[in-house]
């Protein structure tokens, strides 16, 4: 942060594309890239749920610009000391309750995500599923350990990969789909047992459940110091994000309702065109997007735990508070393991939905009201202060106004 008269900070592209990669590729997990988010969320309610998608993902660019340009403001870059400040003065009542909360399902989301690739494993080339979980696991913590500069250069690179799979999963199944697509779109034809007003509940669940990425987005936002930095990343992430959740919904609505039983919806779609190119591209997809979103959820918890007060209680020389942050993921990791050798479908279409009506409480309301009433305070008194609010906030000076 400089003074007004001074050379304002930049921040580069690439620095705003890599963070909107990273972004992107914790949202890519196994509710996403096996289409079970699409199809619980939206498809299942009938030709409405295609234009939901829009209005919820819309939606959530909301609470993540304001969430990101609350923590740039602030300098707070974990989700507890982030939400500390987003709840204060209710704080000591709502931070170990949300902590509670996300401890006991981060571990569903990453174990979605071990469970996928093993069932990948399992299904097309015939490794045993116990093994490939294991094996699966062992690799995030690993991926998970050796930080967040890693997992950058993994997202990045993943997020190529899985735009390029998407493209072409999509631009060869929904040509093939489209009887069925305009088939439901011109009878308007709903769900069995779903109303318009219980559609719009399930969107509403479903940016709730995009909310998790709290975890992800204010871990990793560090180099985002100017409020155009936010705004760029926040613009791209939302842009990649509409067209996967879109394109995927609209690919799935024309197999809609004979894929209601499938075990993996995409894998339904996919083997349904039985083309070769998308038999060789859909391994590829859901391998990227698990790999993408495992590792940094574990990571995220792993850095949040580290800081908390509990190692205040343990001895200097006590080992695991020696090695906080190795302690952390291993647990996490541990929890998610066991949770991996339940069955994909259960994760991913019983446990995570239900999970989805807390994140909308205890995160994607409370920000998305608080957040932007919090920020034009904030932008008010760095102005009083001879700052500029779109510019480099140092971290004294957000000490000084948070207080």
């Amino acid at each position: 942060m400089r003074k007004q008269t001074k050379e304002r900070t930049k921040v580069s592209w690439l620095t705003v594309v890599a963070i909107s990669c990273l972004w992107f590729g914790g949202e890519m997990g196994s509710g996403t890239a096996s289409g079970a988010n699409s199809m619980n969320y939206f498809v299942k309610v009938g030709w409405i749920g295609l234009w939901l998608c829009l209005v919820a993902t819309v939606m959530q660019s909301w609470y993540g610009y304001w969430s990101n340009e609350y923590s740039r403001l602030t300098n707070q870059h974990t989700y507890a000391d982030f939400l500390h400040q987003v709840w204060r003065p209710m704080d000591k009542y709502m931070v170990p309750l949300f902590d509670l909360f996300v401890v006991a399902t981060s571990p569903i989301f990453i174990s979605g995500c071990i469970s996928g690739v093993a069932t990948m494993f399992d299904q097309y080339f015939g490794m045993n599923y116990a093994l490939s979980v294991l094996l699966v696991t062992l690799a995030y913590l690993v991926i998970a350990l050796a930080g967040v500069k890693l997992l950058e250069r993994i997202g990045t690179a993943l997020t190529a990969v899985i735009v390029v799979a998407i493209i072409v999963v999509l631009g060869v199944c929904i040509p093939r789909f489209w009887t069925g697509i305009m088939e439901v779109q011109r009878n308007r034809t709903m769900g069995e047992g779903y109303t318009m007003a219980r559609a719009i509940w399930l969107m509403i669940a479903a940016w709730g459940q995009q909310s998790s990425c709290i975890n992800t987005s204010v871990t990793t936002n560090h180099a985002l110091k100017t409020r155009d930095s936010v705004i760029k990343a926040v613009a791209i992430h939302i842009g990649l994000m509409t067209v996967v959740k879109w394109g995927l919904t609209l690919m799935l609505q024309g197999r809609w309702p004979g894929n209601l039983d499938a075990p993996i919806y995409i894998l339904e779609a996919t083997e349904a065109v039985g083309s070769a190119a998308i038999g060789a591209f859909y391994p590829i997809l859901l391998a990227a997007c698990f790999i993408s979103t495992g590792p940094l959820s574990i990571y995220s918890n792993a850095v949040r735990w580290t800081s908390s007060k509990i190692w205040d209680k343990l001895a200097d020389g006590n080992l695991f508070k020696k090695h906080k942050k190795l302690t952390c993921a291993v647990v996490f990791t541990l929890l998610s393991y066991l949770l991996a050798n339940f069955d994909f479908n259960f994760i991913t279409g019983v446990i995570q939905v239900k999970a989805s009506y807390l994140w909308l409480l205890l995160y994607a309301v409370p920000v998305s009201i608080i957040c932007p009433i919090k920020v034009k305070k904030l932008r008010r008194k760095i102005s009083a202060m001879d700052y500029d609010p779109n510019d480099e906030i140092p971290a004294a000076l957000s000490a000084q106004i948070i207080q």
